[in-house]
Parts: structure tokens; sequence; C-alpha cells
């Protein structure tokens, strides 16, 4: 048996899945799509993000195992999480944090995150900058009515000091977080999402599953902005439901 990981990822594990080099091969969701390799035998997922017409997405044989199929060490940072000041972030906003990599965010989702800044009073948007072009950069501050900050791309502890000092998190649609949706969780703050019917817009979706927690799972947009605007009129559901994250 050949296991790889993520297939795509590097273009060597693409040159060598092409090939038959064990009598079963196998690849999972390092790279969260098939790798439409007919020489892959099988896609490890998880019942708990696929839906019942996940078969259809997959070239190879998927197997639904009951289980997030993915072991992550717990870990700390050694030092306390840079504070707003220390970001240079205002301590009179809310925070919507949605620094995730731009290839993921397309003109709906930053038409939602308009809407989201015009319902919810005083507040701000997190953007990664990565390389975009002033003229964007423009556009947007325009857009948002200047209400966004873009962030320099940032080393794990600053990115996740900018995620302690946020006060709700905005899962991208339709390809969606995974690694920081759960440093989010491991902070206990609320990852609002919308999942596709595809797995990389699934992942969020999985892990509240796997803690029992429905809340903020929404199915269209204005169900997004209404979720968004209910947890910063409901403070005292926001905590409760943030602790239960934490917890669980």
């Amino acid at each position: 048996i050949v296991l790889y990981p993520s297939i795509g990822m590097h273009p060597w594990s693409f040159i060598f899945a092409n090939n038959r080099i064990a009598p079963i091969q196998i690849t999972t969701w390092g790279h969260s799509v098939t790798s439409g390799v007919d020489t892959i035998d099988y896609y490890i997922s998880s019942k708990l993000f696929e839906n019942e017409n996940s078969d259809d997405h997959y070239n190879e044989k998927l197997l639904k195992l009951n289980e997030l199929t993915t072991y992550y060490l717990k870990y700390t940072f050694k030092e306390e999480f840079k504070t707003r000041k220390e970001l240079n972030l205002p301590e009179d906003k809310n925070i919507l944090f949605c620094m995730q990599n731009l290839i993921k965010i397309d003109e709906n989702f930053f038409n939602l995150i308009e809407e989201i800044l015009k319902k919810v009073n005083n507040s701000i948007v997190l953007l990664l900058k990565q390389n975009l072009l002033e003229s964007k950069i423009n556009f947007l501050k325009k857009k948002f009515n200047n209400n966004v900050i873009f962030v320099e791309n940032c080393v794990n502890f600053v990115f996740n000091s900018y995620l302690n000092c946020s006060d709700i998190v905005l899962d991208t649609y339709s390809f969606g977080g995974c690694n920081s949706s759960l440093e989010s969780f491991s902070k206990g703050k609320i990852v609002v999402t919308m999942p596709s019917d595809f797995l990389s817009g699934r992942f969020t979706l999985g892990f509240y599953n796997k803690m029992n927690i429905k809340d903020p799972i929404v199915y269209n947009f204005q169900e997004y902005i209404d979720k968004v605007v209910y947890y910063f009129d409901n403070p005292e559901e926001k905590k409760k439901l943030e602790e239960k994250i934490k917890k669980r």
C-alpha cells in the first residue's frame, strides 16, 4: 500500500501518483479534492465532512470514516499573544477575522463582507494584503467604507494573535478554512460557516459536527449575515457559545 497524503501540493507527488508502484494506492485530504488519477484507488475522508452525493465528486472510491481521519498535536505558544495595541488594532471596534488566502475570496464573498460591515455597528474586517495591487486595495477600502485593515503576511504566532484579538471569524465560501478553524476553536472563537457541496468547503462543518454544535452553520448568504449580526446583538448568547466551543 502507498498512501499519498496530499497529491498535487508538490509536483513530485503528482508524478509518482501517476505510476502504479503499489497494488493499493490511497490519497486523502492534504489536498481536499480528487486526484483525478486512475492509478489512485481510494480517497479517505469522513462522514463528518461529506454529504450523500459526495461519491460523485471523486475519481477514486470514497472511504468515509466515522472520525475526522487526522490527528493534530495540541500545542501552545510560549508567550502571551500580542494585544490589540501591539498589533495597532483599534480598541473600540468589533473585529471580523477573515485572514484567509485571497484565492478563497471571490466577488460574492466581498459583497457579503460589505453587507455585514453595514449591519454591525463600529466594525472592521481583517484581510491579508498578500500581494494585492494598490488599485484593488483602494477599491476594497472604498467598498468597505475604510472599515478594513490589510495585514501583511506574518508568522504563525502573529497570525494567531490577530485571531485572538478578533470577535467573530468569517469562514470563506465556497473554499473554506481548515487549520484556521481549528486555531479559532482552540481560542473559543465562533466561526460562522456556510458549507459548500465539495470537501474544500466542508471542514468547518465537520468540526462542528464532531463537537455537536449546529448554531453557527448557515445555508445561504442572508442567513450568514443575520447570524453574524445576531451574535453581536446578543453578547450573552455569543459568550455561552464561545465557552461551549472552547470546552468541546
